[in-house]
């Protein structure tokens, strides 16, 4: 299934990208946002640990508005999507960077906006997919990657 946005890192920090809505936007990695983001999987896998719905819907609120940034960025291609909503998250196989590394790690299948949640489980489905390695992951469930196919 071919990706209706994606997210990746770059030498300069992370692409977003959406063809569909003519949209390409660059944003700056540093390492305190590097640190957020290996933040988060720490976060994420001691609230999967414990099996703590609020605060795994919390996070995932937290990087939704992290990186919908002031552009608004996911709220302008949520209504563009086609069904389901593909996001594509990843690095080349090659880079070895900790940003990279941090991108990849991040838990974004926990990414949530209530109200844009609300909106996409009345009106589609919503779909988070890791690449890794140069493979897309969509499998059902894993304990470092749910897609969310079944908002």
């Amino acid at each position: 299934m071919k990706p209706h946005a994606t997210v990746r890192a770059t030498p300069r920090g992370i692409e977003l990208r959406c063809e569909a809505a003519g949209l390409l936007e660059e944003r700056p990695l540093p390492p305190e946002e590097v640190a957020r983001l290996a933040d988060w999987s720490a976060r994420y896998r001691q609230i999967a640990l414990r099996r703590q719905r609020v605060p795994l819907l919390d996070l995932g609120e937290e990087i939704f508005r992290w990186l919908d940034g002031a552009s608004r960025f996911l709220e302008r291609i949520v209504d563009l999507a086609p069904v389901p909503l593909v996001i594509e998250f990843g690095a080349a196989k090659q880079d070895a960077s900790a940003a990279a590394r941090a991108l990849r790690d991040a838990p974004w299948e926990v990414l949530g906006d209530p109200d844009l949640l609300r909106r996409a489980v009345l009106e589609r489905t919503v779909s988070s997919v890791r690449r890794s390695r140069g493979r897309r992951s969509t499998s059902s469930y894993s304990a470092k990657m749910t897609p969310l196919t079944h908002i």
